[in-house]
């Protein structure tokens, strides 16, 4: 069964010294945490304090399963807090990982390793709708993505990338599917519509992309095709009078949005 309550308060998880030490660290250098008494790495402090406080204090993935080894695809995993998380929770649980960052990934590798987590499928790939390669903008972070340059950096790298479809095909049943790709959702989401049946709990953080047209409602009323109730909070909440207020983000708006079947 899950272990479905983490230790709080988050000192219990990582030290507050530990996170006071982080948080006076200066953005987009690589660093490491004391996580669970484990050493682990990262790539930018303010990413990874974000995480931290979202993942393991307000249990953003937390789930129930009925059983001991649920099935998780862990779409976006970034540096792997969301697969530590998971295996808080479901020590026995299989989880099939993409990130395609390269630096993500390396520091993602690094974690799962120190770790000790058996059953992980690591994937330095993009999940996409068919397979390829993506020119993905490095952004440094949270946000590195194959739609937009978050950052304006200009850093620009080939990437492989995988169709998702084929992946979850593969499974009668999914337990758990978490998709954070910063905008890439807008069209791999379209591509799954005959195998999201499949999934009982979806979780999906949607980008939308100021230069392009929004899709929130295509997605919501896919979803609702598909089976699925939804609930919808805001993931950035940087406008308080949207009427008034000009967003700094490249994304508007960006939601998370938690789907479980009707």
């Amino acid at each position: 069964m899950a272990r479905h309550v983490l230790p709080k308060p988050s000192h219990q998880i990582m030290p507050r010294s530990e996170q006071k030490r982080i948080e006076r660290m200066p953005r987009f250098v690589q660093g490491t945490a004391k996580l669970f008494g484990q050493e682990i790495m990262f790539t930018d402090s303010s990413g990874f304090m974000h995480s931290f406080h979202e993942i393991f204090e307000d249990q953003l993935y937390a789930f129930h399963s009925p059983h001991p080894t649920p099935l998780i695809v862990d779409v976006g995993s970034n540096i792997g807090l969301s697969i530590i998380f998971f295996k808080r929770q479901f020590p026995d649980s299989r989880i099939i990982a993409f990130e395609p960052d390269p630096d993500a990934f390396q520091a993602l590798e690094a974690n799962v390793a120190v770790m000790g987590y058996r059953d992980v499928d690591l994937r330095n790939t993009a999940a996409w709708v068919e397979d390829t390669e993506l020119e993905f903008f490095v952004e440094g972070s949270l946000a590195g993505s194959t739609e937009v340059d978050f950052r304006g950096a200009g850093q620009v790298r080939r990437v492989r990338a995988e169709r998702l479809h084929a992946v979850l095909a593969r499974f009668d049943s999914i337990d758990f599917l978490k998709m954070d790709i910063e905008g890439a959702e807008n069209t791999v989401l379209f591509d799954l519509l005959d195998v999201l049946p499949n999934t009982k709990r979806l979780f999906l953080e949607y980008h939308g992309l100021k230069s392009r047209p929004q899709r929130l409602g295509d997605i919501l009323n896919a979803l609702s095709t598909a089976g699925f109730r939804y609930s919808i909070k805001d993931a950035a909440p940087n406008k308080r009078r949207p009427f008034s207020d000009a967003s700094q983000s490249a994304f508007d708006p960006q939601l998370n949005i938690f789907c479980v079947r009707a």
